[in-house]
Protein backbone atom coordinates (compact mmCIF):
# COMPACT_ATOMS: atom_id res chain seq x y z
CA UNK A 1 0.00 0.00 0.00
CA UNK A 2 1.15 3.20 -0.91
CA UNK A 3 1.18 5.33 2.66
CA UNK A 4 1.88 8.47 0.98
CA UNK A 5 -1.21 8.17 -0.91
CA UNK A 6 -2.97 7.24 1.73
CA UNK A 7 -1.86 10.63 4.26
CA UNK A 8 -3.21 12.35 0.58
CA UNK A 9 -6.33 10.71 0.58
CA UNK A 10 -6.75 12.14 4.78
CA UNK A 11 -5.73 15.09 4.00
CA UNK A 12 -7.98 15.94 1.55
CA UNK A 13 -11.11 14.33 3.35
CA UNK A 14 -9.75 16.64 6.41
CA UNK A 15 -10.27 19.67 3.60
CA UNK A 16 -13.45 18.38 2.21
CA UNK A 17 -15.20 17.69 5.76
CA UNK A 18 -13.93 21.55 6.50
CA UNK A 19 -15.89 22.35 4.05
CA UNK A 20 -18.72 20.86 4.44
CA UNK A 21 -19.13 21.45 7.90
CA UNK A 22 -17.16 23.98 8.83
CA UNK A 23 -14.74 25.49 11.41
CA UNK A 24 -14.13 28.21 13.70
CA UNK A 25 -11.11 29.68 14.10
CA UNK A 26 -7.69 28.62 12.32
CA UNK A 27 -6.73 28.71 8.72
CA UNK A 28 -9.59 26.31 7.35
CA UNK A 29 -12.79 27.99 6.01
CA UNK A 30 -16.48 25.89 5.86
CA UNK A 31 -18.70 25.69 3.30
CA UNK A 32 -20.44 29.32 3.81
CA UNK A 33 -16.86 30.88 4.05
CA UNK A 34 -15.76 29.72 1.17
CA UNK A 35 -18.74 30.76 -0.97
CA UNK A 36 -17.61 34.80 -1.14
CA UNK A 37 -20.57 35.28 -3.87
CA UNK A 38 -23.22 33.44 -1.86
CA UNK A 39 -24.44 32.14 -4.81
CA UNK A 40 -24.42 28.29 -2.61
CA UNK A 41 -21.67 26.73 -4.65
CA UNK A 42 -18.16 27.11 -4.49
CA UNK A 43 -15.96 28.37 -7.92
CA UNK A 44 -12.77 27.45 -8.79
CA UNK A 45 -12.03 30.68 -8.54
CA UNK A 46 -13.55 30.51 -4.25
CA UNK A 47 -11.83 26.96 -3.81
CA UNK A 48 -8.20 28.12 -4.54
CA UNK A 49 -8.30 29.49 -0.54
CA UNK A 50 -8.31 25.57 0.20
CA UNK A 51 -4.98 24.18 -1.68
CA UNK A 52 -6.39 20.30 -1.49
CA UNK A 53 -9.87 21.21 -2.02
CA UNK A 54 -8.92 22.84 -5.43
CA UNK A 55 -6.22 20.31 -6.01
CA UNK A 56 -9.42 17.92 -6.70
CA UNK A 57 -11.57 20.26 -7.99
CA UNK A 58 -11.79 18.67 -11.19
CA UNK A 59 -13.16 15.19 -9.35
CA UNK A 60 -15.66 16.54 -6.96
CA UNK A 61 -17.61 18.65 -9.56
CA UNK A 62 -19.00 15.44 -10.77
CA UNK A 63 -21.86 17.11 -13.16
CA UNK A 64 -18.73 19.48 -14.33
CA UNK A 65 -20.55 22.40 -13.98
CA UNK A 66 -17.05 24.31 -12.89
CA UNK A 67 -18.71 24.77 -9.57
CA UNK A 68 -19.17 22.36 -6.30
CA UNK A 69 -22.55 22.18 -4.61
CA UNK A 70 -22.84 21.32 -1.17
CA UNK A 71 -24.05 17.65 -2.41
CA UNK A 72 -21.07 17.07 -4.32
CA UNK A 73 -18.52 18.36 -1.46
CA UNK A 74 -20.94 15.76 1.04
CA UNK A 75 -21.11 13.13 -1.43
CA UNK A 76 -17.35 13.63 -1.99
CA UNK A 77 -16.34 13.53 1.54
CA UNK A 78 -18.38 10.22 2.12
CA UNK A 79 -16.59 8.70 -0.69
CA UNK A 80 -13.00 9.42 0.36
CA UNK A 81 -13.75 8.98 4.23
CA UNK A 82 -15.40 4.92 3.34
CA UNK A 83 -12.19 4.52 0.90
CA UNK A 84 -10.21 5.96 3.72
CA UNK A 85 -11.82 3.87 6.25
CA UNK A 86 -10.75 0.81 3.79
CA UNK A 87 -7.43 1.24 3.30
CA UNK A 88 -6.64 2.06 6.99
CA UNK A 89 -8.65 -1.46 7.81
CA UNK A 90 -6.39 -3.27 5.38
CA UNK A 91 -2.82 -1.70 6.57
CA UNK A 92 -4.35 -2.45 10.63
CA UNK A 93 -5.11 -6.15 9.56
CA UNK A 94 -1.56 -6.66 7.62
CA UNK A 95 0.42 -4.90 10.70
CA UNK A 96 -1.36 -7.28 12.98
CA UNK A 97 0.99 -9.82 12.59
CA UNK A 98 -0.54 -12.14 15.11
CA UNK A 99 -4.38 -11.74 14.13
CA UNK A 100 -5.01 -10.54 17.58
CA UNK A 101 -7.15 -7.33 16.80
CA UNK A 102 -4.65 -5.20 18.45
CA UNK A 103 -1.28 -3.65 17.79
CA UNK A 104 1.83 -3.98 19.46
CA UNK A 105 4.35 -1.36 19.63
CA UNK A 106 6.39 -3.70 17.63
CA UNK A 107 3.80 -4.42 15.27
CA UNK A 108 2.55 -0.78 14.92
CA UNK A 109 6.46 0.28 14.37
CA UNK A 110 6.72 -2.22 11.98
CA UNK A 111 3.81 -1.80 9.74
CA UNK A 112 2.05 1.47 10.74
CA UNK A 113 5.39 3.85 11.58
CA UNK A 114 3.00 7.13 12.33
CA UNK A 115 0.92 4.89 14.72
CA UNK A 116 4.30 3.76 16.35
CA UNK A 117 5.31 7.19 16.81
CA UNK A 118 2.13 8.36 18.75
CA UNK A 119 1.68 4.77 20.28
CA UNK A 120 1.95 5.91 24.05
CA UNK A 121 -0.48 8.57 23.37
CA UNK A 122 -3.18 6.39 21.51
CA UNK A 123 -2.61 3.48 24.14
CA UNK A 124 -4.96 4.83 26.22
CA UNK A 125 -5.57 2.08 28.41
CA UNK A 126 -1.82 1.86 28.83
CA UNK A 127 -2.05 -1.94 27.97
CA UNK A 128 0.71 -2.07 25.96
CA UNK A 129 -1.63 -2.48 23.15
CA UNK A 130 -3.61 -0.41 20.44
CA UNK A 131 -6.79 -0.97 18.67
CA UNK A 132 -9.01 0.34 16.16
CA UNK A 133 -11.58 1.41 18.80
CA UNK A 134 -8.35 3.55 20.52
CA UNK A 135 -7.48 4.99 17.26
CA UNK A 136 -11.17 6.04 16.49
CA UNK A 137 -11.92 7.45 20.02
CA UNK A 138 -8.26 9.80 19.34
CA UNK A 139 -8.83 10.49 16.12
CA UNK A 140 -12.86 11.49 18.02
CA UNK A 141 -10.96 13.76 20.37
CA UNK A 142 -9.31 15.76 17.89
CA UNK A 143 -11.92 16.15 15.48
CA UNK A 144 -13.40 19.75 15.85
CA UNK A 145 -17.05 19.55 16.68
CA UNK A 146 -19.40 19.35 13.84
CA UNK A 147 -22.26 21.41 15.67
CA UNK A 148 -21.44 23.17 18.85
CA UNK A 149 -23.91 22.52 21.50
CA UNK A 150 -26.51 25.37 21.65
CA UNK A 151 -26.51 27.74 24.55
CA UNK A 152 -28.60 26.24 27.73
CA UNK A 153 -27.94 22.76 25.68
CA UNK A 154 -27.12 19.69 28.40
CA UNK A 155 -24.73 18.46 27.26
CA UNK A 156 -23.51 16.10 29.99
CA UNK A 157 -25.60 13.47 28.80
CA UNK A 158 -25.94 12.00 25.02
CA UNK A 159 -29.51 12.34 23.64
CA UNK A 160 -31.70 9.36 22.02
CA UNK A 161 -33.37 11.93 19.81
CA UNK A 162 -31.65 12.61 16.51
CA UNK A 163 -33.45 16.06 15.92
CA UNK A 164 -31.31 17.63 18.50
Amino acid sequence: MNRSWLFSLFLLSSSLAFAHEGHEGGQHMGFTDMDRDGDGLISREEAAGNPRLSEHFDSIDVNKDGKLSRDEVKSSFRTMHEHGRQQFDEAFTKADSDSDGKLSLAEAQAGMPRLGNDFNELDANKDGYVTREEIKAHMDSHRPHRHPPQEGTDTSKPTTDSKN
